[in-house]
């Protein structure tokens, strides 16, 4: 996340979370993340996805995902 509020380098934190998935592909969170990039890269089909990804692996994430959602 350091890379996608800070500084905008949305490539280089996507990269982060891929990284982070093929480590563990039912890593909530990293599945999180991976949507706010994609939402903050106005890609909110492909956040959507990721943010079903994020919920389905870790059910504790569902008010996080609501809030990024509801402030798109």
């Amino acid at each position: 996340m350091y890379y996608n509020n800070y500084h905008n380098q949305y490539a280089e934190a996507m990269e982060s979370c891929n990284r982070a998935l093929e480590l563990d592909p039912e890593y909530g969170l990293a599945w999180y993340l991976k949507g706010v990039i994609l939402t903050n890269m106005n890609k909110t089909d492909e956040a959507a996805a990721c943010f079903e990804n994020a919920t389905r692996y870790d059910p504790g994430l569902k008010e996080d995902v609501q809030f990024v959602v509801g402030n798109v």
